[in-house]
């Protein structure tokens, strides 16, 4: 194909689309590439600019299109790269049991490390590549089951928490303990004293998720019976309580949830296709089994951290709020469901709201506050399904809880409403609507 045609025939080329004729001929820095590299990159340009000749039949792919390719090189390694890792994470391996028995422990005590040296740059970059490349390997390697859904959320948890302590401050500055027995971050004495000074602090910091203790301590803390509890009477009674969690789910999944469970149902089925009464039972058993799964987990690691004397009794108060308050959504996510990763909501919601200038007082500051905080929480549950296949619901995890805040919003607009109209402001008035909504999203 000569130039006369090509300037004929190519019209709808773009006008800094050069033929090879005028085209400089010059060694690419890369080198040479290869032939299924300068294909793809051909087949690329001349599907998205070829004239109606080219899309007919009628005119070959021009002699220009190769030309141009071959300076699209770097276009072409980046398409390979992505391929490359989608077939990565098409073809993954179960993940190992010890893998999944040790990733939770293993990222925590990388958190711990990173924040051991100084404020600086070599302290983010050790950070973020360990990260990064923990990150990238896992999810281009490995798949898990539904036994690694919690351990998904917490890891992510870790890299968020790590992300806002040191892309996003200063933990030596940001962080202070405020009880009279507060270790200190001493910069003067023996290497090895401020090294173990360092290492206390940081595993203290990182073991305390919801600020007992520490100057972010969450202001709507329920506290029970551990703030006069000896350490022995302490571990007695958390023992007995994972006792009787685990009986309690146990009797639940037995005799109610097998109960409403269509006999007929066999595989993954649809939720929505149950009856609505079923539906509901089903909802409401879970969410008390994950209450229950939550609660005793919680009090395993409460059990480990006072026993070896990491933690006073009075460090790990009950990690849900009070079943009284449970009359909204606001406040079944505000108060009484467990308030663990409170501070990372918090925190990424200030940043947000800080970068769009939003006052505090205003109804953007709120909202922006309320969504962000549901937005960086659906990330965190996706987090499962990126590790967990599950193609038609994955999605799921994350729209869920920005629904939240949407039916919050609306929850909101039905109290000013009422309030307009001289009803008396007693939230315990909109228990069953917002349960029913409860029920029919999650």
């Amino acid at each position: 194909m000569n130039v006369q045609v090509e300037q004929n025939g190519c019209r709808k080329y773009p006008k800094w689309l050069p033929v090879s004729e005028k085209y400089p001929k010059r060694n690419h820095p890369l080198g040479k590439p290869h032939e299924h590299q300068v294909r793809h990159v051909r087949l690329h340009i001349d599907i998205v600019y070829a004239p109606k000749a080219l899309l007919n039949g009628t005119v070959a792919p021009s002699q220009s299109s190769i030309a141009y390719s071959r300076h699209l090189t770097m276009d072409a390694y980046t398409t390979q790269a992505l391929e490359r890792l989608r077939d990565l994470h098409a073809q993954r391996a179960p993940m190992p049991p010890l893998v999944a028995k040790l990733a939770t422990p293993a990222v925590l005590i990388l958190g711990i490390v990173s924040t051991l040296p100084p404020p600086g740059p070599t302290r983010v970059m050790f950070g973020l590549t360990a990260f990064t490349m923990l990150w990238g390997y896992a999810l281009t390697h490995w798949e898990a089951g539904a036994y690694f859904f919690l351990d998904a959320i917490l890891i992510i948890s870790i890299t968020f928490r790590w992300a806002l302590m040191v892309l996003f401050g200063t933990p030596e500055e940001d962080y202070r303990q405020i009880h009279d027995t507060a270790t200190k971050i001493t910069g003067s004495g023996p290497l090895h004293k401020r090294i173990f000074h360092k290492l206390k602090w940081s595993v203290e910091l990182w073991a305390c998720w919801r600020g007992i203790g520490w100057n972010f301590e969450d202001r709507h803390q329920r506290k029970g019976p551990e703030q006069s509890q000896t350490r022995v009477k302490f571990l007695i009674t958390n023992l007995c309580w994972i006792g009787a969690n685990t009986l309690i789910s146990q009797l639940i999944l037995s005799h109610v949830f097998c109960r409403f469970w269509p006999e007929a149902v066999s595989g993954k089925p649809d939720l929505w296709s149950f009856p609505q009464l079923n539906r509901h039972v089903l909802v409401l058993c879970q969410l008390i089994r994950d209450w229950l799964m939550l609660d005793t987990e919680y009090r395993k690691v409460a059990l480990v951290c006072v026993a070896i004397q990491l933690s006073s009794p009075s460090r790990w108060p009950p990690l849900f709020g009070n079943p009284a308050d449970l009359y909204n959504v606001r406040n079944f996510w505000g108060r009484v469901w467990h308030q663990t990763f409170r501070n990372i909501f918090t925190k990424f919601s200030d940043i947000a709201a800080d970068m769009l200038g939003a006052r505090k007082g205003t109804l953007i500051y709120k909202y922006t506050k309320l969504y962000v905080g549901f937005m960086v929480s659906g990330i965190q549950h996706y987090a499962p399904p990126l590790f967990i296949p599950s193609e038609k619901h994955g999605w799921g995890m994350f729209w869920q809880m920005p629904i939240y805040a949407a039916l919050i919003t609306v929850e909101d607009f039905i109290k000013y409403c009422g309030k307009r109209a001289g009803i008396r402001d007693n939230g315990r008035f909109w228990i069953r609507p917002q349960f029913c909504c409860f029920s029919l999203t999650a």
